[in-house]
This record gives C-alpha cells, structure tokens and sequence, in this order.
C-alpha cells in the first residue's frame, strides 16, 4: 500500500461537506479514531465515502485501551482484547474493512508487545476487518519503535517526529532501523 504524504485527520470534523471537499480535491487518506467525536465522525465518514470506490481512499483508525502509567499494560480485566476491533469503525462507516488500525498512544516496550492486543488484532486482520496494523506514539518514541520493529507484527508505526525532542539522535536511528 502506498499512501500519499499528506492525510486529512478528521478529529473534530463533523461537517459532511469538509471531508466531500477534501477527497473530490484528490485527498485520499483519512485518519480517524473511534474516540473522536464519540464515534460520530465515522458516521460522517460513512455518509461522504457512500457511493464511492472503495480503492479512491484510505481509512486509518485507532483504538487506545485505559492503561497502568507504569507498565503501559490495558487495565481491562477481560483479557485485555480490543474494544470492538475496527469491526466498529468498519460498521459505522459502511466499510468492509479498515487499510489501518492502529494501538493508540503507547509508549512502553510492555504495551506494544502485549499479547491481548495483538491476539485481537490478529482476529480482526483473520476476519478481514483489518489490512495493516500500527502502533501510535507521542513519548518514549525510540523505545516504543524498537519493540514494535523487535515484535515483527506491526506494519506501521505512526509517531511524534520534531526538531525539538530532546532525543532527536536516538529517533533518527530508530527510524533508521524500521525503514
């Protein structure tokens, strides 16, 4: 899969008319999480993507689990599996499947090598719910790339990249070892 270099998160978009413009425009990748919006705007992307070649645009989505600030790990007793793994996304949107669905906000070795989470995953990539897998981070960016390049599972790993991180030598080198 090739996507293009520039992606419309769609957040806080609520407006219908935002995300026609954008993909009539040539857009073609979507970023979206089942927590935005309380789930809305999956109805709003579903609304526009309606009618539309299924191969004319990219859906990336994410799912984050309540998690212990010291290890990472889920704090879910039930096993730790997925809220309703992008077959939710796929449901509210009309989709049959999403290109990408990612284990949000994860910064700890532990969590991204969590074996629930990539169970579930797992399923839903089996159920054809999924095409690729990811991790997203915004802390701790070297480790968590490592563990994800170390679990050979992942397919993408989404992450705060600026000039200004403190850690910017280590970045370049684990961005160095995942390209």
């Amino acid at each position: 899969m090739r996507l293009p270099a520039i992606t419309m998160g769609v957040m806080n978009s609520d407006n219908p008319n935002l995300i026609r413009a954008a993909l009539d425009a040539g857009m073609k990748h979507l970023d979206t999480a089942h927590a935005y919006m309380r789930g809305k705007n999956e109805e709003v992307i579903g609304e526009v993507i309606k009618g539309r070649p299924r191969d004319s645009f990219f859906i990336t989505t994410k799912v984050g689990l309540p998690r212990n600030e010291t290890t990472g790990s889920t704090k879910r007793g039930n096993g730790g599996g997925l809220p309703e793994p992008a077959g939710h996304q796929s449901q509210a949107s009309g989709l049959d499947y999403v290109d990408i669905l990612h284990h949000h906000g994860i910064w700890k070795r532990e969590a991204v090598l969590y074996e629930p989470i990539m169970n579930a995953m797992a399923k839903a990539k089996k159920d054809g719910k999924v095409r690729f897998f990811g991790i997203s981070t915004h802390r701790n960016e070297p480790e968590t790339i490592q563990a994800a390049i170390d679990s050979k599972f992942y397919d993408v790993v989404a992450t705060a990249y600026n000039f200004r991180q403190k850690h910017q030598e280590e970045m370049k080198k684990a961005i160095a070892k995942g390209g």
